[in-house]
Parts: C-alpha cells; sequence; structure tokens
C-alpha cells in the first residue's frame, strides 16, 4: 500500500525544504557579498562610529576633546615652537618689519627705524626749546650753555640801608657789592677816605661793567638803585667764598658751606676726629679696687699700675706731716676717747632753760649778798648756777617810775680798770668787799680783787647800754645766762631784756 502524507507531514517537509533553501540563499548571499573597505586619506570606505565619533543623519560628528593632545604626542611641535622667538623678551631674526607708526606717537607700540629717524630730524639743534648740539670735540659750545653753567659774577659783600648816587666812572678804588635793602648791584666807592656807593658803574678794576650784572635798573619811585639780579646767573661773594642764586627777592646761598667745629651743623675736623677714634680703639689694662698710681699711653689709656703708699699721700700733704693718731691730750691734739665723747655728748645747747637755774639769795649769809643801792631803788639777787655750779651773780633791778632796766653779772673775773662814765650810761668797777649791806657806801678796795660787777643804765638818756669797746666780754654772758627768767618782783619777757640790752 502507498504511503501519504497527512497535513503535520506536509509542515515538516516544508520545513525541511525551507532549510535548504535559507542554506543554499545564504551561502550564494555570501559568495557575492561586497566589503567595504575603511576609509583614509586616499580611499572612500567605512567609518566606524563610536566614543568620539557620531553619526546622525548620514553626518559624522566629532567631539572636541579628540584634538586636546600635549606637544610630547604631536611629532615635531616641540622643535618647531623651539624655533620661534618668546614672546617675553624676543630675539628676532632676519629682517623683522612692523608698521610704522605715525609721528608724534607716544605709546608702548614698537618704534621702526623710520620712526625713530624722523623724530630725530625734527628735533631742534642748538635752537630754543631744542637739544644742545655737540662742536667738533663732543663738547657742548658755551653758546648752548645754560647761564648759571659758566655765568659767574662777583661780588665783594653785602650792604643795606646805604644812600646810592648817581653814575660812577672811575676804575680805580671801587668794588661792587650787593645792597640788600634794594636788591640791586651798586658799585662802593673809596675816595679820600670816604666811602660813597653809585647806581652804575664803568670797567672797574676787577670787576665787569654793570651791564654785564644785568641789563635792568632797580627803579623805586622812579629812582634809579642799581643793576638787578638775574636768575640763571651764579654770584660769588670773594670775601666769603659762598655763592649765591637769585630767588626772585634776594640772594639764596646755592649750597652752604662746610664748616668746622663741634656743634650740631658743623663738621667734626679729621685730625680730632682720628685721635678720637685711635683713643676709643686702645686698649687699656683693668686694676682692682684699691688705690693706684696709673700710667697711661699717648691716648689716655691705663697701661700701668702701682698701688698707692703712705709716702705718696704724705707728699700730697694729706695728712699734715704733724698730724698724730693718738689720743688728744692737754697740749697736742689727737683723737678722742670715749669718756671725752661720752663728756661731749652730755653738754646740752646753751638755750635750753632747764639747764640755767637762778636761785635767790636775798636770804643767803651777809657775805654772800651782793646788792648796791641806786637812787634808792633795791635790786633782785641771783645765783647763776649751771649742772651744780655757780657761774655768777646776776643782779636785775627795774623802777617802778622811768622803767629803766639795770643788770649785772658778778662772777671772778680780773679788774679790767673800767671808769666810771657819765650818769646815765656808766660802766662801773668794784671790787667785793667781805660785807656790803644796803645803806652803806662802798668800803675801801682789798688789794687782792675778787670779783667784778659790770653794770648799765639806761631809760632816762638815749645813750647805748653797752659802751663801745667795753662790753664784748660781757655781753656774750649775759646772752647766755638771761634767758626765760623773771624777777621776783615784776615779770620780764625775754623780749623785754632783749630789748634792755641790745645795745
Amino acid at each position: 500500500m502507498g504511503k501519504y502524507l497527512d497535513k503535520e507531514g506536509v509542515k515538516h517537509l516544508w520545513g525541511k525544504i525551507k532549510a535548504l533553501v535559507d542554506n543554499a540563499k545564504r551561502d550564494a548571499i555570501n559568495a557575492a557579498r561586497y566589503t567595504l573597505p575603511v576609509a583614509n586619506g586616499s580611499t572612500l570606505g567605512g567609518v566606524k562610529s563610536g566614543g568620539d565619533v557620531t553619526i546622525t543623519g548620514g553626518v559624522v560628528s566629532v567631539n572636541d576633546d579628540s584634538h586636546n593632545h600635549v606637544i610630547g604626542n604631536v611629532d615635531g611641535l616641540q622643535a618647531a615652537l623651539d624655533a620661534k622667538a618668546p614672546t617675553a623678551s624676543p630675539t628676532l631674526t632676519g629682517t623683522p618689519k612692523a608698521p610704522t607708526a605715525t609721528a608724534g606717537t607716544d605709546t608702548t607700540q614698537i618704534a621702526t627705524t623710520a620712526f625713530v629717524q624722523a623724530a630725530i630730524g625734527g628735533l631742534k639743534k642748538g635752537l630754543p626749546g631744542g637739544v644742545a648740539s655737540l662742536d667738533s670735540s663732543g663738547k657742548v659750545p658755551a653758546a648752548q650753555l645754560p647761564g648759571f653753567v659758566d655765568d659767574m659774577l662777583e661780588f665783594a659783600g653785602t650792604v643795606s640801608g646805604v644812600t646810592v648816587e648817581e653814575n660812577f666812572t672811575l676804575n680805580a678804588g671801587a668794588v661792587v657789592v650787593f645792597n640788600k635793602t634794594t636788591g640791586s648791584f651798586v658799585a662802593k666807592a673809596t675816595q679820600a677816605g670816604k666811602v660813597t656807593y653809585h647806581t652804575d658803574w664803568g670797567n672797574l678794576d676787577g670787576y665787569p661793567d654793570s651791564k654785564q650784572y644785568s641789563d635792568e635798573w632797580v627803579i623805586l619811585n622812579g629812582n634809579h638803585y642799581g643793576r638787578k639780579a638775574e636768575a640763571g646767573k651764579i654770584y660769588v661773594d670773594v670775601l666769603s667764598n659762598k655763592t649765591y642764586r637769585w630767588s626772585g627777592s634776594g640772594l639764596t646761598e646755592i649750597s652752604a658751606s662746610l664748616a668746622l667745629g663741634e656743634t650740631s651743623s658743623t663738621a667734626y675736623p679729621g685730625d680730632k676726629g682720628k685721635a678720637a677714634y685711635a683713643h676709643a680703639m686702645a686698649k687699656g689694662k683693668g686694676f682692682g679696687t684699691n688705690l693706684w698710681k696709673f700710667a697711661t699711653n699717648a691716648e689716655g689709656h691705663v697701661i700701668a699700675a702701682t698701688l698707692v703708699t703712705k709716702e705718696d699721700i704724705t707728699k700730697l700733704g694729706i695728712p699734715a706731716t704733724d698730724t698724730r693718731y693718738g689720743l688728744a691730750t692737754a697740749a697736742a691734739n689727737g683723737l678722742m676717747s670715749k669718756e671725752d665723747k661720752a663728756k661731749l655728748d652730755g653738754i646740752t645747747k646753751s638755750d635750753t632753760v632747764p639747764v640755767i637755774q637762778l636761785e635767790d639769795v636775798d636770804s643767803m649769809s651777809d657775805p654772800e649778798i651782793m646788792q648796791y643801792i641806786y637812787m634808792g631803788y633795791l635790786p633782785s639777787i641771783y645765783r647763776v648756777m649751771y649742772k651744780g655750779s655757780v657761774l655768777g651773780m646776776l643782779e636785775m633791778w627795774i623802777t617802778h617810775e622811768n622803767k629803766f632796766v639795770a643788770q649785772r653779772l658778778v662772777g671772778n673775773f680780773p679788774l679790767s680798770g673800767w671808769e666810771e662814765g657819765a650818769e646815765g650810761a656808766w660802766c662801773y668797777k668794784s671790787i667785793l668787799p667781805p660785807s656790803l649791806r644796803p645803806g652803806m657806801q662802798p668800803a675801801v678796795f682789798s688789794d687782792e680783787p675778787r670779783v667784778v660787777f659790770r653794770m648799765m643804765n639806761n631809760g632816762t638818756k638815749d645813750t647805748p647800754l653797752f659802751p663801745q669797746g667795753k662790753w664784748s666780754p660781757w655781753y656774750d654772758e649775759h646772752q647766755f645766762l638771761t634767758r626765760n627768767f623773771y624777777t621776783r618782783d615784776e615779770a620780764m619777757t625775754t623780749a623785754d631784756i632783749d630789748e634792755a640790752t641790745k645795745y
């Protein structure tokens, strides 16, 4: 029985046939397929997209980053750059060219030779407002130099407040001076001992004529007062050797002359400076703290020393050769002992009141009472004591009628030959007798005087209490013994006593 294909068999067979056909077709297509070459500089071909290359609508685009290359990755680039001139301080080779700037251009634009030549050609050589030219020796001609360089005029000092006369024509015995009052140069002439000043002059010996100083006059109130000073000239004072220029109102010193001295505005003399430097640099020697005799070098530095001896000191008279270092005695000077020092410290000042005692002696025995009757008035008697020792007797008495004061100091003083003076102002002498009582006349003087009293009396006449030449010893003692005490009859102040005894 023959076989047949059902529906499924047909599908299976068709699949087999199709596969055979597709494979044969594919092989035929592949055998006839065209291979597109790669594009390069001379051949068309395909371009692969991707990365930095994109194809959109048939348009190929390359991203900008694809051109970021380092110099080293480009063959020959570094060598080419090295052959070029740098932008900073370039050195150009060959014959470089640049556009020529417009004449008068004043910018940072490069100046060509054509520009420079045109600028030089426009300079005014030897003309006002231009530049100075050079002569055959390469120097600027004197005619082209400013006046203050070679135009120097001399004058012989300054004057002021002088009377200026008319023109002066003599050549001898005259000089040119500067009149500070008028700011002008005038001629100073001395003839027959008379000095005159003139507004103009001729050719003075040693000085140019007046027109050399200026072509213009100084005119005040219609009168000529000499030649003007000019700017651009140098004026030399031959008396001081100082140079000046005209400031417009007066002569101004160009530069202060160097002056030697030892102030803040002077230069120190070189010889003194050298000596000071040598002194500062010279080295001396150091010594201990003893007393030394020093030897110095020429700069005054100590270079040697020896100890000072006693003989060195005594040679100077320090101390005197008769100086003693033992204790002082009654016959010789010397050092003070501790006992003497204690005694000295125990002495109280004389103006200390408690050290002087006044003892009322009215009730003492007759031989001790010292009284004197004058005009019927009885004095007060005091014994003056100091540290238990009797210094003397003090007598004071005051009258209530005319208030005159009488005082006397009685002590162991030798008789000095006093004489009785005029009544009212007299000094007195007396020897203390064994007994002197009130109402009695003075007894006959003894042969051996022991006591002297001194008496003054004033109040009724303008006569001194202390006659000249007789009371100086008494006065010192009185001042010592009569401080701050009172009489028995009437209180007296120290002012009262001083007033009564001021003579």
